[in-house]
């Protein structure tokens, strides 16, 4: 295996949990404002990241709580969903000898939504980081399990 170590982001790249996002953020503009959101125009911002949306929609910070909780919650519909190959993927990077990482900004809702769609043993470890991309953050977990860079 000419790699060993695969960093993974959750959304968009794991879980195909975008549906679930804009829906939930749709539901939450919807409902405060009283008039309906464009889920396309919602899903396309929120892709970008969450700030572009709260900027783009000039979202409230209880509008962002209300949106935080609900987007949170796994059960809320349409529910992410893994997409296909993942797991088959990530047991072979484990079979042949490399580790999985997963950096997202997710949150700590991450760990819920691994467990029950399965997967939560399939990571050695996890970055969790709110500013993602940042290249310390990287730097830092390849120092901790003291990985060389020329071996990654």
């Amino acid at each position: 295996m000419a790699y060993k170590y695969f960093f993974f982001d959750f959304d968009g790249m794991l879980c195909d949990s975008y549906s679930h996002i804009a829906t939930a953020f749709c539901k939450v503009l919807s409902e405060s404002r009283n008039t309906k959101i464009s889920f396309t125009e919602a899903y396309d911002c929120l892709k970008i990241n969450f700030n572009e949306a709260y900027t783009h929609f000039k979202i409230t910070d209880e509008e962002k709580k209300k949106f935080k909780i609900l987007h949170e919650n796994f059960d809320f519909k349409p529910s992410p969903t893994l997409y296909l190959p993942i797991k088959k993927i990530l047991q072979t990077i484990i079979d042949c000898g490399g580790k999985n990482f997963i950096y997202t900004n997710r949150g700590e809702s991450l760990f819920e939504y691994l467990k029950r769609l399965g997967i939560d043993s399939y990571f050695t470890d996890y970055i969790i980081s709110a500013n993602k991309p940042d290249p310390e953050v990287l730097n830092n977990m390849i120092n901790k399990y003291n990985y060389n860079y020329y071996n990654i």
